[in-house]
């Protein structure tokens, strides 16, 4: 589940779901409010692995 089925299925775009999800200005109320409720009826849940690729930082440490 992603960002982009949250998307399609709540009529709104990529970056509303994305401003929604991360709790940043950008979406009115109404709108968080039908993305937040879409992520929750489809099960979407954040992926470590992405964040960490927008972010440029894994958060993990490497050991030999």
């Amino acid at each position: 589940m992603t960002i982009f089925d949250v998307a399609k299925a709540s009529g709104v775009s990529s970056s509303a779901v994305s401003y929604a999800l991360n709790g940043k200005s950008g979406v009115s109320d109404v709108t968080r409010d039908k993305v937040l409720k879409v992520a929750h009826e489809l099960g979407w849940k954040p992926n470590g692995a992405a964040q960490a690729l927008a972010k440029a930082k894994t958060q993990r440490v490497g050991l030999a």
